[in-house]
């Protein structure tokens, strides 16, 4: 009697057959195969340390053979160096050196050409064999001044005016001369090359602009 209430069944779920349960098992087996790295490889990676440590301090040894030559030759070399500038320094001392006791020994000519003369009684010499004296003295004084590669500065009158190689020492208005050119030599100059010792020093005619 169900006094007047519907029975609902619920339905029953039906269990799955043992074969579709392996095909489950299969599948989820699929899913999540079995890693290919597993504690056989860990344990083969583990072996290749040794190897790859003993590879490593082979490099480090080769390293550290080439540094140690490379600092070996630098000191060779920084060696060397040193040594050609200590040889140099010792040429040019040696050069300056040989260059001193040549000028000395050409003006120790002229120096006993001075003695010669200095040693002559005055009341017996006459003076132009004095001025005759004093003149061989200057060329001999000149001879050493080139033989060591110096030239005089002379300029004549009528001359262009070279600041580089000349010093006027004063104006001096001339007729015989062009404006602003040498008008007569005062002291002669000395050169070594292009290189002035000392300059000429001149008297100059005046430029045009001051004549007028």
């Amino acid at each position: 009697m169900n006094n007047g209430r519907r029975t609902v069944e619920r339905p029953t779920r039906s269990r799955a057959s043992p074969q579709r349960q392996s095909h489950r098992m299969s599948a989820k087996h699929k899913k999540h195969p079995a890693s290919e790295h597993g504690p056989e490889h860990e344990s083969d990676a583990h072996s290749d340390l040794p190897e790859e440590i003993s590879e490593l301090h082979a490099l480090l040894a080769a390293l550290e053979a080439e540094r140690d030559d490379l600092r070996a030759k630098y000191q060779r070399a920084l060696a060397d160096c040193q040594n050609m500038q200590r040889r140099s320094a010792e040429d040019v001392d040696a050069a300056r050196q040989r260059g001193v006791e040549s000028v000395i020994a050409s003006v120790i000519t002229a120096l006993d050409n001075f003695d010669q003369a200095l040693s002559l009684d005055p009341e017996k010499v006459p003076v132009a064999q004095v001025i005759q004296g004093v003149r061989l003295i200057q060329q001999e004084l000149l001879r050493v001044v080139q033989r060591n590669g110096g030239a005089i500065i002379e300029p004549r009158p009528n001359d262009e005016f070279d600041p580089m190689r000349h010093e006027a020492l004063l104006r001096e208005p001339s007729e015989d001369v062009g404006p602003g050119r040498i008008v007569r030599v005062y002291q002669p100059g000395y050169a070594i090359g292009a290189r002035v010792v000392r300059p000429a020093k001149v008297v100059v005619a005046p430029p045009a602009d001051e004549e007028s």
